[in-house]
């Protein structure tokens, strides 16, 4: 009995340690999205189409396929 109770305590806290740093990681990445999104709306404003309309819609293709992989 005791070495089952050690084995779901160890099972527990590898569970906890894991949950920690998925959420850790999904913040980052959250806060990353943020601020390309930010970016992008900020060229939108500045008339990036108009000065720079290739440079543009390669920053939206890359943001819109990142955001698709890590479904952020």
């Amino acid at each position: 009995m005791g070495t089952a109770a050690i084995g779901v305590a160890l099972l527990a806290g590898a569970s906890l340690a894991v949950h920690t740093t998925a959420s850790r990681r999904h913040a980052m990445m959250q806060t990353a999205a943020d601020a390309a999104g930010a970016a992008l709306r900020a060229a939108r404003a500045e008339d990036a189409m108009r000065w720079a309309p290739g440079e543009l819609a390669a920053a939206e293709r890359a943001s819109r396929e990142a955001l698709t992989r890590q479904r952020v």
